[in-house]
């Protein structure tokens, strides 16, 4: 028992070595390539993601002028989900930061 106990202790702690975030090189990445053209309403509830999901629209705008993006970011992550599955929006962002009220169980 102690022998599956340590060999399993061993095997997360490689496993979280090899899990570590790493940067992308940004110059390895390819460049947006259009293949359709997006016409139409376009719908974003969740979680604003610092910022970041309104700069995505910008840049998606110039590459789609067609398409009217709308965004509402009142429920944040926890009810981004729920808005994509009852038809209210079609890309459901999530990510926030844990809050206190969140971990609190925990």
């Amino acid at each position: 028992m102690k022998t599956l106990f340590n060999s399993t202790c061993i095997a997360l702690g490689l496993f979280s070595l090899a899990a570590q975030a790493q940067q992308p090189d940004v110059n390895s990445i390819p460049a947006y390539k259009k293949e359709f053209e997006v016409v139409g309403r376009l719908r974003i509830a969740g979680s604003e993601l610092k910022g970041v999901v309104e700069h995505l629209v910008q840049g998606f705008q110039k590459f789609h002028p067609g398409a009217k993006p709308s965004t509402n970011f009142m429920t944040s992550s926890e009810g981004a989900l729920g808005m994509m599955y009852s038809g209210v929006s079609d890309i459901a962002p999530m990510g926030d930061d844990s809050l206190a009220s969140t971990t609190s169980s925990l």
